[in-house]
């Protein structure tokens, strides 16, 4: 770029919490604004079921990796991945494992989960059980872990972390990833009658677990649920819940696996409730942890508990989420955290407004405070909304998702649906550049139970953008105005000159300064999704030239050129120059300078450094500091062994 002036940079910001409306009756998916298109993301159901347990992540890149369990026939179901990323495009689906349904000795997965550590890897768990009859079948579980590759891909291949006796079930598994990369896998242990014990694992940044060991061989008859979480120091945070022998009922218990390896002493995180319905923990940056659940003991209310770093209670901590405390109920994931430790928790109450269900968020502080209770409404009174799941962002903008239903349903389970009747929101994740994504079932066919998953990405990126403005124009001359901006969906334009919108827009017009004097110029981009970025420059404006002073020359600019380092052997530069008429010369590393028009594309460059040299004319005027760019051919690169098998679609 010569001569010219790039604008200041300034990001807009998405704030608040932005709801997407999953389904309504009939087969269309209402997205909010924001939102891409629905795409699917699991293969087409061959029988009932379908696919099942969909998960997402996202990693600091931006892609989100998706992870379901796939009907492929009647008796096989396979653990598949796929990796998108934030511009909506998708890659290729692999098969993990595959399970065998059928004959006397046959497998079935459930439990799947996943996490995503600091170096972008997604780490999976499931339970693979193996069940042999003759003439009683005697299950055989095994927890089985794998880390993927930035395609979904096995990096290796799956690992069992734990064998369990024959004729035990497990309960879980469900795994987390610290920012130093420790990775925690936690699963419970039952005989199916009365006795339960908690067992865990350690995976290390390079994704080996190690030896399980137990974290808790009290009497438990039951075991209901579990979660674990991970800090950016490198703390592990399992809870889980169930029925203790000592106990007159249900009781929440945890812990902390700190950093160093060391254990912290086992707490009771709530005591005794008649019943707890579902368990999330989050951690902090610090290590602090907080657990929630749906107490059911008198009234359904949603109640928290915090643990110190070092695995003690912090205060009460007894009061409500929930407010009123009528009937509240949860999707998941139901809480999410930020990077300041702000936790935000969705609910649904479906009595506090007769007689609509409606959707509740509230955040928690660090310190344990309550927010104030957010409502989301159905505009529709014969509509409700229910099982909300939320992430948030870096920044603290979250996306929630919602199912939305008549509130009397047509479906009475004695007659067919409708193809696209029913969703169920699943899970929801946000990365670090600020994008995140919706997962969702929706049934397929006209049958109950033939699920499939499909996504939505919600674009909380602002376009990037830079302002191209000559430094010096005179009056009566026309000049060209350049505002370069990229971003993954339409954008528009709004120029204005000290203050006053102008009539002209696109990312290119041109406009003649009628005053001399110091002018301001100002473009606002704003893309599909209604993300705005601002740009600004100022420019001095001359009385024309007086003889025998010479006019001004042109000023070149480059608006579209190869990336830096890239392993094409063409490339393609269009360009610019501030004054209409203007012709051009170029010229590509040592070669002499010849005209061109924009676009000029050079083909079969060799690998290595080229340098591209850009002035334009106007009459007997040149540019006499041309534009120029510099960018590298790489020589391509030879595959060492094949990479993972990818199972064709």
């Amino acid at each position: 770029m010569s001569g010219g002036l790039r604008g200041d940079f300034v990001r807009g910001l998405t704030a608040l919490v932005v709801g997407l409306v999953l389904v309504v009756m009939g087969s269309s998916q209402v997205q909010a604004a924001g939102f891409g298109d629905p795409f699917r993301v699991s293969s087409p159901a061959i029988d009932e079921n379908g696919a099942s347990q969909g998960q997402v992540v996202a990693d600091d890149s931006g892609n989100f990796t998706y992870a379901w369990f796939q009907r492929e026939s009647e008796n096989v179901t396979a653990l598949e991945t796929q990796v998108g990323s934030s511009d909506g495009t998708k890659g290729p689906v692999n098969v993990i494992a595959t399970a065998d349904g059928s004959g006397s000795v046959f497998d079935y997965f459930d439990g799947l989960a996943m996490s995503v550590g600091p170096n972008g890897t997604v780490h999976l768990v499931w339970n693979r059980t193996t069940n042999t009859c003759s003439p009683v079948c005697v299950p055989q579980p095994r927890i089985q872990y794998v880390s993927l590759d930035s395609v979904g891909a096995s990096l290796d291949p799956p690992v069992n972390v734990d064998t369990l006796p024959s004729g035990r079930y497990a309960v879980g598994p469900k795994v987390a990833t610290t920012g130093t990369g420790r990775t925690g896998i936690i699963w419970g242990i039952f005989d199916g009658v009365d006795d339960v014990n908690i067992n865990m694992a350690i995976a290390l940044g390079d994704g080996n677990p190690l030896a399980p060991f137990t974290l808790n061989t009290d009497d438990w008859d039951g075991v209901q649920y579990m979660d674990i979480a991970g800090s950016e120091n490198g703390n592990l945070f399992p809870t889980w819940s169930g029925y203790v022998d000592s106990a007159p009922g249900i009781e929440a218990h945890g812990l902390m696996v700190l950093g160093d390896g060391s254990i912290s002493p086992e707490r009771t995180l709530i005591a005794s409730p008649s019943s707890l319905n579902a368990l999330e923990a989050r951690i902090d940056s610090t290590g602090k942890g907080s657990v929630f659940s749906l107490d059911q003991q008198e009234s359904q209310v949603i109640v928290f508990r915090q643990m110190s770093p070092t695995g003690d209670l912090i205060g009460s901590a007894t009061e409500a989420v929930s407010g009123d405390a009528t009937d509240a109920s949860i999707g998941s994931p139901f809480t999410a955290i930020a990077d300041d430790g702000t936790i935000t928790v969705a609910y649904n109450q479906p009595l506090i407004v007769d007689p609509n269900p409606v959707i509740w968020t509230r955040t928690i502080s660090p310190s344990g405070s309550l927010g104030p209770e957010n409502q989301f409404v159905p505009a529709d009174p014969d509509l409700g909304f229910y099982e909300p799941s939320v992430a948030v962002g870096p920044d603290g903008s979250g996306v929630l998702t919602w199912r939305e239903e008549p509130l009397t349903p047509p479906d009475n389970d004695n007659q067919p649906v409708t193809p696209g009747t029913y969703a169920y929101a699943e899970d929801a994740a946000f990365s670090a550049d600020g994008n995140g994504v919706a997962l969702w079932s929706e049934e397929l066919v006209a049958e109950d139970f033939e699920n499939e998953f499909y996504s939505a990405i919600f674009d909380a990126s602002p376009p990037e953008a830079e302002l191209w403005i000559p430094p010096v124009v005179t009056t009566e001359q026309e000049v060209v105005l350049a505002a370069l901006a990229s971003d993954n969906s339409e954008l528009s334009y709004v120029w204005k000159v000290n203050g006053e919108t102008l009539a002209a827009t696109g990312p290119v017009i041109r406009h003649t300064f009628a005053s001399a004097g110091g002018s301001n110029v100002e473009v606002t981009v704003t893309d599909a999704h209604s993300n705005e970025t601002a740009v600004s420059g100022n420019l001095m404006v001359n009385l024309p030239p007086v003889p025998p002073q010479p006019p001004i020359p042109p000023d070149t600019l480059i608006n579209a050129k190869p990336a830096k380092s890239t392993k094409s052997k063409s490339a393609t530069f269009k360009f610019l120059s501030s004054l209409t008429g203007s012709k051009f010369e170029c010229r590509l590393d040592k070669a002499g300078w010849s005209s061109g028009k924009s676009p000029k594309k050079p083909k079969k460059l060799k690998p290595g450094k080229h340098t591209f040299r850009l002035r334009a004319i106007k009459g007997d005027l040149i540019d006499k500091t041309p534009a120029s760019y510099s960018w590298t051919v790489k020589k391509p690169m030879k595959r060492n062994s094949p990479g993972p098998t990818v199972r064709p679609r």
